[in-house]
């Protein structure tokens, strides 16, 4: 069984999970957690890299999960048109200014790991 990502609009994403992998939309710190990208705003926001520092910036996907990284070989989440201030685009596209990628893998899933986009994030 595939364990799937589900991406409601990247910038209305608010959480999601499965098993031992969590990921969450919050206003501040990781904790222990590894960020994967930042936003300006929790809607209608600007994307930035995940190690870019600004009190600008300061909401940011944060994920729990075994052997997580931001590796590209399993998923992209989206592509960006800049490391700050950027625009973000569907995983699968990549033309253009769109090249900077924002990705996530796990040793613990392997290739299992992917994301997908939906309207909506299901509950299970």
């Amino acid at each position: 069984m595939k364990k799937q990502i589900f991406v409601a609009m990247i910038f209305l994403m608010v959480s999601f999970s499965l098993a031992d992998f969590n990921c969450t939309l919050v206003d501040g710190s990781c904790g222990t957690g590894t960020s994967y990208y930042k936003l300006h705003n929790y809607t209608n926001s600007h994307v930035s890299q995940y190690n870019y520092t600004s009190e600008n910036y300061t909401w940011q996907l944060c994920c729990d999960g075994p052997d997580l990284s931001r590796e590209c070989d399993e998923s992209i989440i989206f592509n960006m048109n800049n490391y700050t201030n950027a625009h973000a685009s569907f995983n699968n596209y990549s033309l253009g200014n769109y090249t900077i990628r924002n990705c996530i893998s796990s040793d613990a899933f392997k290739s299992d790991v992917y994301c997908e986009y939906a309207a909506y994030c299901p509950q299970n």
